[in-house]
């Protein structure tokens, strides 16, 4: 795309403006009915913070090359229908070999802080507007909350967390039904029969959420895949997408070392190209990050499509200094622009309840976990990973996932406030 096209689509029909008023009327209106006075982090109670109230907080610091005023509008407008302390933990994806600055929306919903209850009574209650529980799909939903709620349910310990991922990178219609990821509980070594320990994922977690049971011949490839995943590693998360009407399932495997992935791949059928490109690729960044999960989509076969999302280990959130080369790599190799490229190392940062407070990201603490008193939060942006889509004979694309989450960090034992680090 030359830069014509690309500022003429920044400048299209509706202009920033226009996008930017309707937005100030809604944080105008949302913050006169809380009483509040600003839409900083600092001054918004953590009590009762509603999905809108991070978008709000997180907005000015989105670069308009990543996420679009009028795509940040629309995810605003559905940010409004989850309310109550559902999230802290927002994800966007942008694809970074496109001018485009349309990102689909993302949040995740944990099994502790109440937030899996949250979920189930907004469904339950009716709080949720009609023209989405009026939907087949928030139906099978509101059925799954139930079962992840009750504590004789096999979904309750086995369920850690269900990522909500909504494609806004199009039209985004009144009630959109999100792809619904499942988080299950980490089992870092399994032993004795791999199969029947996961059938609970294709018995029951996956029937609720589709409103069907799974076909035989898409069961068993699924839980063929996971036999065969590598010693040490394990799934991370089982993903589907409601709107479709097939069994295909997305299965993402953490701890999976980037010289297992071909051999692991191989042995569930998929085959590359006769060029053996994928391989090229995993030499390639292999040594450019340090940690990498892998994507596949199991129905009766595999995929050919594949992911292989790119970060580092140990988290260091907006600190994170490995993502400027891979960026630069990235830009090399056509899969990133420019604009992308500026507008993700321009977007970490952190937001304090307290400017004077420190805020060490090895002392801190995700929200789910902050006990009451003696901790002060804090929202900060950082990018989550990046993700490679490859597929035999393609050109390969690449996504970021920038990422804005709520943390806590204990006050001094001597201090109530120290400085803060902003680096």
């Amino acid at each position: 795309m030359g830069a014509n096209k690309m500022f003429k689509e920044f400048d299209s029909v509706i202009q920033p403006k226009d996008i930017i008023d309707p937005i100030e009327e809604i944080i105008t209106n949302r913050l006169e009915q809380r009483n509040e006075k600003t839409i900083k982090f600092g001054e918004i109670t953590t009590k009762n913070l509603h999905v809108s109230d991070y978008l709000f907080s997180t907005a000015p610091h989105i670069p308009q090359t990543l996420i679009s005023n009028q795509n940040l509008f629309e995810i605003q407008n559905l940010a409004n229908n989850f309310t109550e302390n559902l999230t802290s933990f927002l994800i966007f994806e942008s694809m970074l070999n496109s001018y485009d600055a349309r990102s689909d929306y993302c949040f995740a919903v944990s099994s502790k802080n109440g937030e899996r209850e949250i979920l189930a009574n907004l469904i339950k209650s009716g709080h949720l507007a009609d023209k989405f529980l009026k939907q087949s799909e928030w139906k099978q939903l509101g059925n799954f909350a139930r079962s992840w709620t009750d504590p004789n349910s096999i979904l309750y310990d086995n369920v850690i967390g269900l990522w909500f991922e909504f494609d806004t990178a199009s039209t985004l219609p009144d009630a959109p039904a999100p792809s619904i990821f499942i988080q299950p509980t980490s089992h870092y070594t399994i032993t004795g029969d791999v199969s029947a320990q996961h059938t609970w994922i294709t018995k029951s977690a996956l029937p609720l959420l589709l409103g069907r049971p799974l076909s035989n011949i898409v069961e068993e490839k699924v839980l063929e895949c996971i036999k065969k995943l590598p010693l040490e590693s394990s799934l991370f998360q089982i993903g589907t997408m409601l709107s479709r009407k097939d069994d295909e399932i997305r299965l993402v495997i953490k701890r999976i070392e980037a010289d297992q992935i071909i051999p692991y791949l191989t042995s569930i059928g998929w085959s590359d190209d006769e060029n053996n490109s994928l391989l090229t690729l995993l030499e390639e960044i292999k040594n450019k990050v340090t940690r990498i999960v892998l994507h596949i989509s199991v129905g009766e076969k595999v995929n050919p499509k594949v992911g292989i999302e790119c970060s580092f280990y140990p988290d260091k959130y907006h600190q994170e200094q490995g993502w400027a080369k891979f960026l630069d790599y990235l830009l090399e190799k056509g899969l990133c622009n420019k604009e992308k490229h500026s507008a993700l190392l321009k977007f970490p940062g952190i937001e304090p309840q307290d400017q004077d407070e420190e805020f060490n990201p090895k002392n801190c603490t995700p929200s789910v976990m902050i006990p009451e008193e003696n901790y002060s939060s804090a929202l900060i942006r950082y990018v989550s990973h990046i993700k490679l889509v490859y597929q035999p004979n393609k050109t390969v694309e690449a996504k970021a996932y920038p990422a804005v989450r709520l943390f806590g960090h204990p006050y001094n034992a001597t201090s109530q406030t120290t400085k803060l680090i902003k680096k």
